[in-house]
Parts: C-alpha cells; structure tokens; sequence
C-alpha cells in the first residue's frame, strides 16, 4: 500500500538526537488513488510553495508529488526560503502549473553558493513537471548525492548535540502561565512573518 503524505516541507521535518528523519503533522495523508474525488474538486490539499503541478491541477493522486515537495524543501534547507516564496498564493499556484519547474537558478546571488554538482543532478530530477519523468523513490534515495550523506547527519547530530534541553516543568500551570487569564497570552505580542525578498525566477534559457 502507498500512502501520499501531501504536505512534505521543513516545517514538517522531525529531527531525533541521532540525526534520524521523522514526519509530522499527518492531517493530509492518504492511500494512493482513494482521495475522495468531491473534495479533489472543491479543495487544494497542501502548502502551495511545496506542491507539484499535478496536484494543484488534481490530474493525479500519486506519490510522485512527494517527490516534487522534497525537492522543493531541499532547495528550501540550502537557501533558506522555497524557491517561490516572493509570491502570494495564487501566484505561486499557477507559476508551478504554468511556468518551468524551480531550479537551484531561481533565487537571487544575495547569498551565493555552488552546490555540488550531485546535488544539483538530485534537485534536476526530482523537479520535473512531468511526473513520468520525476525520479521514482527507489532512484531518489540511492543517488549518489544521498549515498554521500552520512557526513552530513554526523555534522546534523553535533549541531543537536550542542542546543541544550528545554528545562522540565513541574506543573501544569508552568506550561501554560496564562490560566487565569487566557487573553493576556496575546497582550504586546507581535510576530513578523515576512521571507527577505527573492528575485522573480526567469523563465528564459
């Protein structure tokens, strides 16, 4: 059985203190081909940056759109930001439909990098519009660019080494300080959810 996880991005991504991957957040997974063809109509299922064209379009229920969303959050742990974060939503939807599939080219040399050449091949494959010629699982994990990860997760495994453990609570009450008055949790908060600025992806050779 294959189940469609839907949803593949970084803010999803668990790391244990031996560097093993875990999924969260499983609100959106489904077996392959069951995805209720009523809600296909009426509902996008997923982040936009993230999504493959065919699932934006509902053509396929496949795992191969998985395999785009990693992609696309590969680029986003390299870079920082997903390729198309610049764009609001409905811009985003159709650029993936429409436009050609986001490359490691598509951001701006704000912060230039080179990435080795495996890892752009791996981001090459894995980012075609037509899902046929996506990179199926089994080419996904054994090319050569995940074959030399290892010394990555031992980098990945000192970093998490070196973050302290959050401190222990011993009541309830200091996990939510706020009981008496539920309302003064909001009270002189703010957040800033801007991304810094990407430039526009070119759509020329």
């Amino acid at each position: 059985i294959l189940f469609i996880y839907s949803d593949i991005k970084a803010g999803n991504i668990l790391v244990d203190a031996d560097g093993h991957i875990c999924i969260g957040d499983l609100g959106m997974v489904v077996k392959e081909g069951h995805r209720n063809s009523t809600l296909n109509r009426l509902h996008i299922s997923g982040t936009p940056c993230y999504m493959a064209p065919e699932a934006i379009t509902h053509k396929h229920c496949h795992c191969q759109s998985d395999i785009w969303s990693l992609g696309i959050t590969a680029m986003e742990l390299y870079k920082g930001t997903p390729p198309l974060a610049r764009f609001d939503n409905e811009e985003i939807l159709q650029y993936t439909v429409h436009e050609e599939a986001p490359s490691l080219n598509s951001y701006s040399d704000a912060f230039p990098r080179d990435p080795s050449s495996s890892f752009d091949a791996w981001i090459h494959g894995v980012l075609r519009k037509d899902m046929k010629e996506r990179y199926p699982i089994g080419r996904v994990l054994t090319h050569r660019w995940l074959l030399q990860a290892e010394e990555g997760r031992e980098a990945l495994v000192r970093l998490l080494q070196s973050i302290p453990d959050l401190p222990v609570l011993e009541s309830v009450e200091e996990l939510n300080p706020w009981t008496e008055d539920p309302n003064a949790c909001m009270q002189d908060i703010s957040w800033d959810f801007s991304l810094p600025p990407v430039k526009a992806i070119s759509t020329s050779d």
